[in-house]
């Protein structure tokens, strides 16, 4: 399979031979207000893809279109331009195509597979995908004969009771439009659906058919589903069909309205949008060279970090975030927007980090002084959240304070604004969560910043609050709040003391006051707050902690080899293997960055290791042009979600950091 990047005006070309990669292998094409849409190049091996819209008034994913596939073709090359997919097929010309050969040459140097002539700039069939910045799809299939099956799956994303299940189709002005309804309790709900073609075609079929997801089989999920066959499409040479998907039928009309007069105006604007970014990206420069492979991953990332964080959820609850990764994690979740915006910083957007801090300095919880997580729900807030967001207003300040830009962009009121909503987090975080026998931060929903935290006083939830009092002292000295500032600074000097005596023992860092489990806790707390200990001790943590950390392909795993629990192959939807051994992408980056930190030159070849996987599942594996979520330890894998959000701005990170941009 080649794939093919086509960034700005460079193209960059890859093959991947993989098998098991080619069966996951996927694209990913969003817009600003929530929708995507996630195909399978040759098929969806996951139920969860297809194309999907964000319902802003409650930000629910809603499924639409399981698959839009031409009938006997073989995918050979997908072609990725940042705003549209483009695949190209090996069979199905239309054209009767001749070729005069000279004569050194041989008819045989010229055969295709059915031993018929063409020449070298033969014609083939390609299709193409555009997602509407409104809404809606435009689909495209050239030079081919045939039929194009359109399934659907209409329903709410997790929604996969089979009972209640209806459509009904009905046309009107060339539009073929779908009413589905799901009457089944709680899942009761309507969506709309409208298809219109140039030269319209079709066959209605109207009928289930049954599915296999060879992703979601190895995830040991239930993997058969039946979707809804639409209809068949007959083609001669060229076709171009409109895709509106709603929860009304005016809305599904005013897409396809949209998108059928203004097509080329549409796309002309999401083409120099996208032709200026990489032209953009491409003009950033590094102290030390960048092998072609890096640099499209790099410019890639950057690309994924804007279709993560720039997003626009007009939501009264919400406002503003990040879906956390595709296929799976489609929630608004603080803790990875969060995390993100440091890539954001390093790309310089000011304005949009900016919004970003205020919106969630306004959702601190006056009661508990920590955010939820999952904005999109009525969840109990995290106190580890907010020490996240004082490490992002730490980078950020520090970014402009390098830039003497601080106080064009905060004023004085401002940042003491920024102070006190802190300084008041901090005084019920630790009226609501301090543990005065342990003398430590007590995780009370057992959510830390993590996933899930099975223990009541995780390592790294310890450090970031250590991280938190730091930069409290240094925002209050910022405003000049010398009291406040000493308050911090021995509060900051007892809990790392606190920390080295509960979790170190014979040179180990531990992520429990159990002292059982050596994690990759060890790298977030150096990241975090590197001054824990000094720049020999951490050595002979890190050396201890690579020792049973490091996998063959140096990625580093959750949880030591050598515990009892460990288990190195990822265990799929149970999510087992998360905690007990997987390998997340975006720690292999954060442990890059580290090692880069602490010592280069000693641990040059594990950074250059984790460099080359990151790197290749970027390019070639899960969703192309997005790093996925994590892997197996015992093997490079691309598993979880195939396009994930810490990942890929840690990659942005990590490539900043590595090679480090020119001023």
């Amino acid at each position: 399979m080649i794939i093919d990047y086509v960034l700005g005006k460079k193209n960059h070309t890859f093959k991947q031979i993989s098998e098991k990669d080619l069966l996951n292998l996927n694209f990913l094409l969003t817009n600003s207000k929530g929708d995507f849409l996630n195909l399978g190049v040759s098929s969806n091996s996951c139920k969860y893809q297809g194309f999907n819209v964000c319902k802003s008034s409650t930000v629910e994913i809603f499924k639409f279109v399981e698959s839009i596939f031409p009938v006997g073709v073989d995918v050979d090359k997908v072609s990725y331009f940042g705003n549209r997919v483009e695949r190209s097929f090996k069979s199905k010309f239309t054209e009767e195509l001749n070729y005069t050969y000279s004569d050194d040459e041989t008819p045989s140097d010229y055969l295709d597979s059915t031993n018929n002539f063409f020449s070298k700039d033969k014609s083939c069939t390609k299709d193409s995908f555009f997602v509407g910045p409104t809404g809606g799809l435009i689909y495209e299939i050239s030079n081919f004969e045939g039929t194009l099956n359109i399934d659907l799956d209409m329903k709410k994303k997790n929604d996969f009771n089979k009972s209640g299940r209806d459509y009904k189709t009905f046309t009107e002005d060339g539009v073929v439009y779908v009413e589905f309804t799901k009457n089944n309790g709680k899942y009761s709900y309507k969506q709309f659906l409208g298809v219109k073609a140039q030269n319209f075609a079709y066959d209605l079929v109207e009928k289930f058919v049954t599915k296999h997801y060879e992703f979601t089989r190895l995830q040991k999920s239930d993997w058969k589903w039946s979707v809804y066959r639409l209809m068949q499409v007959n083609i001669l040479n060229n076709k171009k069909l409109f895709f509106g998907c709603g929860f009304s039928l005016d809305e599904v009309k005013s897409q396809i309205e949209l998108l059928e007069k203004h097509q080329i105006e549409v796309e002309d604007i999401s083409n120099n949008e996208t032709l200026n970014f990489f032209e953009n990206i491409s003009n950033i420069n590094f102290e030390k060279p960048l092998s072609e492979k890096v640099k499209v991953a790099y410019d890639l990332s950057c690309a994924a970090c804007y279709k993560f964080l720039n997003v626009e959820l007009k939501n009264k609850y919400v406002g503003i975030g990040s879906f956390a990764g595709y296929p799976y994690f489609s929630n608004v979740w603080a803790r990875d927007d969060i995390f993100g915006l440091r890539a954001l910083i390093n790309l310089g957007e000011v304005g949009l980090v900016k919004s970003r801090i205020d919106f969630y300095l306004k959702n601190i919880d006056s009661k508990t002084g920590g955010l939820k997580n999952l904005l999109s729900r009525d969840n109990e807030s995290n106190c580890d959240i907010v020490f996240l967001l004082g490490k992002r207003i730490e980078d950020f300040l520090y970014y402009l304070i390098d830039r003497d830009e601080l106080h064009k962009v905060y004023s004085n009121d401002e940042l003491l604004l920024i102070y006190r909503k802190l300084n008041s987090s901090f005084l019920n975080i630790v009226k609501y969560n301090w543990d005065f026998d342990n003398e430590l931060i007590k995780v009370k929903n057992l959510n830390g910043f993590r996933d899930n935290c099975f223990d009541k006083f995780p390592l790294n939830v310890q450090v970031l609050f250590l991280s938190f009092s730091s930069f409290m002292a240094f925002l209050g000295k910022i405003v000049g709040s010398d009291m406040d500032v000493e308050k911090f600074l021995d509060f900051e000097n007892l809990l790392k003391l606190k920390i080295k005596s509960s979790f170190v023992r014979g040179g180990n860092l531990y992520s429990s006051l159990s002292l059982e489990k050596i994690t990759y806790d060890v790298f977030s707390a150096y990241y975090f707050f590197p001054d824990l200990f000094l720049r020999s001790e951490w050595e002979e943590i890190i050396d201890k902690s690579l020792m049973v950390l490091k996998n063959d392909w140096s990625g580093i795993s959750s949880l030591s080899s050598e515990h009892k629990d460990f288990i190195d192959t990822h265990s799929g939807f149970d999510r087992k293997s998360r905690d007990l051994g997987d390998s997340f992408f975006y720690m292999n980056n954060l442990t890059a960055i580290c090692l880069n930190d602490l010592n280069e030159n000693k641990y040059r070849k594990i950074i250059s290791s984790i460099l080359s996987s990151s790197t290749h599942d970027v390019l070639e594996c899960g969703s192309i042009g997005f790093s996925s979520e994590l892997s197996s330890s015992v093997e490079k894998t691309s598993e979880g979600n195939l396009a994930h959000l810490t990942s890929s701005t840690s990659f942005v990170e990590m490539i900043d950091k590595l090679f480090v941009k020119e001023n």
